[in-house]
C-alpha cells in the first residue's frame, strides 16, 4: 500500500483549550508549566462509562443469529429541547421517533432493537452488569502504548544505515526529554512495552512517561541491544517493527525520510521529527506520514510545521548522570552548578504526546487491525452475554444470594 502525507492546518497550532480555573477531564488535563492541552481522540468503549455508568439507565442483552452478541444500555436525558434516549452507548435518538411509551423502557429497548434489526432482546437486573460493561470497556480501551524512536543522520537512506546507529547525540538526547524519562529496566515496575526487565536482555535504560492517566514506553533504537554480527538488528526490528507508531528524529538537512525503507507489517504512522545539527537553537520541524488506510488525526501541524525546543539550556551531565529529565518539574540543576536546563513551553511536549496516542488510536481503523479488533469485541461481548444469561436464569430461580425475585 501507499502512504499519504499530512498537509498543515491552521496558522498556528494551539491547544484546543486553555485552562481557565475550571476542573478538567482526565483526557483533558493541562501541563503544570504551560497550562495549554490538545484533545485526545474519543474511544468508543468510554462512552458508557461517561454517559451511563453511575446513573440510572437500563441494560438490555441479546445474541443474534445474524449479528451476533449485543448489549443495549440506555437511559433518558432532558435536554433543552426535546427528551431523548440514549442508547448503544453512542448515539441520542428522540423519544418522536420512536413508537413506544417513553416511561415504557422494555418497549422502547423493543422498538431500538427492532430499527438495530435485533430481536429477542432480555433486561438484565443483575447488580454488578454495569461493573461487568465498565471492566469489558477497560480490556479493549487500551491505557498502555509502546512507541517506536529511531534516530536517522545525514545520509542514512537505508533501513540497514538506520538500525545500526550505535550512538546518538547531544541533540537527540534532548529531544528524548520531550518524550519521557530515561529509566533503568532492571527492576522497573511500570508498563515495560514487552522489555526485559531482568537481565537487561534488550538494553540497560529506556524512556518511558506517564501522561493523562495513560503510560508509554518507547523502544529507543539506540538504547535497543546492538549485533555487530547481524546487518539486520533484528533484536531492534523486534520491537520496533511491532509497534504501530514510530517517532523519527532526523538529524539531517539534506536527507529526507522514506517510510517505504522500513519492512514493518505493524508500522502504520511516522511522526518525523527534523532538526539542523547545524544550528546554535536548531527548532523542530514536524512532518507525520501514515499508510493509505489510516484516518486522518489530530492535532493538526501548523501552517510552518515548526515547534521551539523544549530545553532552553542543555548540557551533557543530564544523561551522563541519571539525571532525571521529568517534563513536570519547571527546573533541574544537576551536580555541576554550570549546569542548568529550563523546561519553559511544554507546547510542544503535549502536542507530540497528544499525536502519538491520537495515531494509534486512528490505526486501529485500518483493515487488518480493525478485523483483530473486532473478533476479540465479539469475543468478549460473546461472554459477557452469556454471563447476563447465566445470571438471569439464577436471580429467576430464586439464589440465596440475591433473594427470591420471581
Amino acid at each position: 500500500g501507499g502512504y499519504w502525507i499530512e498537509c498543515s492546518g491552521r496558522e498556528n497550532t494551539s491547544p484546543e483549550d486553555r485552562h481557565d480555573g475550571k476542573e478538567s477531564s482526565d483526557t483533558d488535563q493541562t501541563s503544570a508549566d504551560a497550562k495549554t492541552v490538545f484533545h485526545l481522540e474519543p474511544t468508543e468503549e468510554e462512552q458508557y462509562r461517561k454517559h451511563l455508568y453511575g446513573k440510572q439507565h437500563w441494560i438490555y442483552y441479546a445474541s443474534d443469529a445474524d449479528i451476533g452478541p449485543v448489549v443495549l444500555a440506555l437511559r433518558q436525558e432532558q435536554g433543552h429541547e426535546r427528551e431523548t434516549i440514549r442508547y448503544s452507548l453512542v448515539g441520542l435518538v428522540p423519544f418522536s421517533a420512536l413508537c413506544a411509551d417513553r416511561y415504557d423502557a422494555d418497549r422502547i429497548s423493543a422498538a431500538l432493537g427492532e430499527e438495530m434489526g435485533v430481536t429477542g432482546l432480555h433486561s438484565v437486573s443483575h447488580p454488578l452488569a454495569p461493573e461487568q460493561l465498565v471492566r469489558l470497556d477497560d480490556e479493549l480501551e487500551k491505557s498502555d502504548f509502546k512507541v517506536g524512536v529511531l534516530y536517522v543522520k545525514e545520509g542514512q537512506t537505508k533501513e540497514e544505515d538506520i538500525f545500526a546507529n550505535t550512538c546518538s547525540s547531544q541533540l537527540f538526547n534532548e529531544f528524548l526529554g520531550n518524550l519521557g524519562e530515561r529509566v533503568n529496566l532492571k527492576g522497573f515496575d511500570g508498563y515495560c512495552g514487552g522489555l526485559d526487565r531482568s537481565g537487561d536482555l534488550t538494553g540497560e535504560t529506556s524512556v518511558y512517561t506517564e501522561w493523562r492517566g495513560l503510560r508509554l514506553m518507547f523502544h529507543v533504537c539506540t538504547l535497543l541491544p546492538h549485533d555487530p554480527a547481524d546487518s539486520q538488528q533484528v533484536q531492534r526490528k523486534r520491537h520496533i517493527g511491532n509497534d504501530l507508531v514510530c517517532v523519527v528524529f532526523l538529524a539531517a538537512t539534506r536527507t529526507s525520510f522514506n517510510p517505504s525503507v522500513i519492512q514493518s507489517h505493524f508500522l502504520h504512522t511516522y511522526i518525523v521529527v527534523q532538526a539542523d545539527p547545524e544550528q546554535r537553537h536548531p527548532q523542530y520541524k514536524v512532518s507525520v506520514v501514515s499508510r493509505d488506510e489510516v484516518s486522518p488525526y489530530g492535532p493538526p501541524l501548523t501552517e510552518r510545521h515548526i515547534f521551539n525546543r523544549y530545553f532552553t539550556h542543555f548540557c551533557d551531565c543530564i544523561f551522563s548522570l541519571g539525571i532525571s529529565t521529568s517534563p513536570y518539574n519547571n527546573r533541574s540543576v544537576c551536580n555541576n552548578n554550570a549546569c542548568t536546563f529550563v523546561f519553559q513551553d511544554s507546547t510542544f511536549r503535549e502536542w507530540l504526546l497528544t499525536k502519538i496516542v491520537n495515531g494509534e488510536r486512528a490505526c486501529y481503523s485500518s483493515p487488518k487491525l480493525a478485523s483483530m479488533r473486532e473478533r476479540t469485541r465479539r469475543h468478549l461481548l460473546d461472554e459477557l452475554v452469556k454471563d447476563f444469561s447465566e445470571q438471569s436464569e439464577i436471580m429467576k430461580q430464586g439464589n440465596p444470594l440475591f433473594g427470591n425475585r420471581k
